[in-house]
């Protein structure tokens, strides 16, 4: 997994979008910041979850064993649903351009 996530760092070079986001303080370099953090957000949320399935433990009855977590677990679903849609309506924001300057008229 490091080797994939060193690739993909390497790749998309996130210190350069972050630090580029910091230097211009634009609308679109905020909305880059915001988007990076959402990521980053989502993927520790999503590693948090627990596994749906019971397994082994299913079959003695012992899934039902801990039931004081299903507030806790509804709420990580919640905050992970919310930013998943954060970052989804971010990637599509940046994505289609929709904060860049128009070109000028022309002349």
């Amino acid at each position: 997994m490091g080797l994939v996530l060193g690739s993909i760092l390497n790749r998309t070079s996130l210190c350069k979008i972050m630090w580029n986001g910091f230097a211009d303080m634009t609308l679109t370099g905020i909305v880059t910041i915001l988007w990076a953090i959402s990521a980053v957000g989502l993927i520790v949320l999503v590693l948090l979850h627990s596994p749906k399935g019971d397994g082994l433990g299913g079959l003695g009855g012992q899934a039902q064993l801990f039931t004081s977590t299903k507030s806790a677990e509804t709420t990580l679903n919640r905050v992970t649903w919310t930013l998943t849609a954060l970052f989804m309506g971010l990637t599509i924001v940046l994505s289609a351009g929709w904060l860049n300057a128009p070109p000028p008229p022309p002349a």
